[in-house]
């Protein structure tokens, strides 16, 4: 039996891969420059998807085991390189990788699914998709 977060990771890539209201993000998201920190993304899907150094894992389990500092303090890729979209699911919500003021400030919430939320960045309405990838 599956776990609730597979289950949810599944639930979140079929909506992606079938849904007809779906389809207008999955083409969003595979022209339009995403990051996620969530693994499971990278193969129930054909996005794209920009990932955080591994290296941050490490200051992942020194923040939330040893009383480190907080990830974000090491991290700040979605704030220079303010990808178009950012999807946050359990383990990024886990390990506090995202600044909470930056979503406010740079992207707006445009879906939740399960555990997982997007964002879109809020220069989206008015600029062409970014090229990087």
């Amino acid at each position: 039996m599956l776990a609730r977060e597979h289950l949810q990771a599944r639930m979140y890539a079929e909506w992606c891969t079938h849904k007809s209201l779906s389809n207008l993000i999955i083409s969003i998201l595979e022209i339009y420059f995403s990051e996620t920190l969530e693994p499971e993304m990278g193969f129930l899907t054909d996005h794209n998807y920009h990932y955080p150094p591994h290296a941050l894992l490490n200051d992942a389990v020194g923040q939330i085991w040893r009383d480190k500092p907080p990830v974000s303090d090491n991290y700040s890729f979605v704030e220079e390189e303010n990808p178009d979209y950012v999807l946050v699911g359990e383990f990024a919500k886990w390990t506090n990788l995202y600044r909470i003021n930056m979503f406010e400030r740079f992207y707006r919430h445009l879906v939740t699914i399960g555990s997982y939320d997007l964002y879109e960045a809020k220069k989206i309405s008015t600029q062409e998709p970014s090229t990087r990838k």
